[in-house]
């Protein structure tokens, strides 16, 4: 299946410059987008891999329209949290058209050994 991948660019609450990767099938339906934000230890790329990662995964063998957050690389967890998360979601819903979405992240803080 033939795949597209784009760069939304956004602005956080605080007028700091982000972007979103929209990542989509050809194949694309009627489902809630998906939305990926990377932990604090690493960034967009995570989910993106090369057109190996997650973001492709979803979009290509599940048909799921993804949209990747990459968010500021220098901050605070509470700056990520309460600037970019809702500015990003914002950007999706005005991208998508969709009011509902899914939410996924990933963050090292909760592994253990």
């Amino acid at each position: 299946s033939r795949m597209a991948s784009l760069r939304i660019p956004f602005r956080a609450s605080d007028g700091v410059e982000l972007a979103l990767h929209r990542v989509s099938s050809a194949q694309f339906g009627h489902h809630k987008p998906v939305v990926l934000l990377p932990g604090m230890f690493c960034d967009h790329a995570f989910f993106l891999q090369r057109g190996r990662g997650l973001a492709y995964f979803l979009a290509q063998e599940r048909g799921l329209d993804v949209y990747v957050v990459q968010r500021r690389i220098k901050g605070f967890f509470h700056e990520i949290v309460e600037l970019d998360v809702p500015a990003a979601i914002a950007a999706v819903v005005r991208d998508s058209g969709s009011a509902e979405l899914i939410l996924g992240g990933f963050s090292l803080c909760d592994f253990c050994i």
